[in-house]
């Protein structure tokens, strides 16, 4: 029983060290983007840094829901 415990709590570690990694990198994308945009002064380059977002988190979302079905 024990162990069994320790195999949950392990995956639930594990689960959210991704859906910490997901979002700081949709995150990092965002500041990325705005940076290009701003900074830059590259209005292209910083909007397609920026459609990164959506893609990462769907990611994050499709990996979270095939980890549920175990």
């Amino acid at each position: 029983m024990e162990q069994n415990s320790t195999v949950q709590q392990t995956g639930l570690a594990h689960e959210t060290i991704a859906r910490n990694l997901i979002l700081a990198a949709a995150g990092l994308s965002m500041l990325l983007s705005i940076g290009i945009w701003f900074l830059a002064d590259d209005k292209l380059a910083g909007v397609f840094v920026g459609t990164w977002v959506p893609s990462i988190l769907a990611l994050g979302a499709f990996l979270s829901a095939s980890g549920d079905k175990q």
